[in-house]
């Protein structure tokens, strides 16, 4: 029983960061395809994969990209939320994780309204993408199951 938790927490271990990986290919290639779009280049670095993409404009794909934001954002806590529920048995450490994530969507959301009230639109944005970015990768899990395994030991 033991091998099979083992091998279910490593499945998805696998693809949480497969997915990270993927979430990165969309978001660069929306980038870069917002970037031709905004500055009308001559040419268009859109993956082949993502030629849909191509019949938006560039107001749609920002649009697309919040919805992106959201659905990746929430995507990450559900893969976050079942490692951990693999891995321990505790329901303190799930609503934790939970907490944690809606936490660091709390501060993103104040940096980016921050920079609106300031008129620090740039800087508030900047300090923002930094927060999703932690929310939107493996960065947190990688940061919980250690602290998770700390606390506890320290009960033991």
């Amino acid at each position: 029983m033991k091998n099979k938790k083992g091998f279910f927490i490593i499945f998805f271990v696998f693809i949480f960061i497969s997915f990270s990986f993927f979430r990165e290919f969309i978001f660069k290639n929306i980038n870069a395809h917002m970037w031709y779009l905004f500055y009308e280049n001559d040419r268009s670095h859109l993956s082949p994969y993502l030629n849909f993409l191509n019949e938006f404009s560039y107001k749609k794909l920002y649009w697309f990209k919040w919805g992106l934001t959201i659905f990746f954002s929430l995507a990450f806590l559900g893969f976050s939320i079942l490692i951990i529920s693999l891995i321990f048995a505790e329901k303190k450490f799930l609503l934790f994780t939970i907490y944690f994530y809606f936490g660091i969507l709390v501060i993103s959301g104040l940096s980016y309204s921050a920079g609106w009230l300031l008129n620090e639109v740039e800087k508030g944005y900047t300090i923002s993408r930094f927060f999703m970015g932690l929310v939107e990768s493996p960065f947190i899990l990688i940061f919980l199951i250690p602290a998770f395994k700390l606390a506890g030991s320290e009960e033991k």
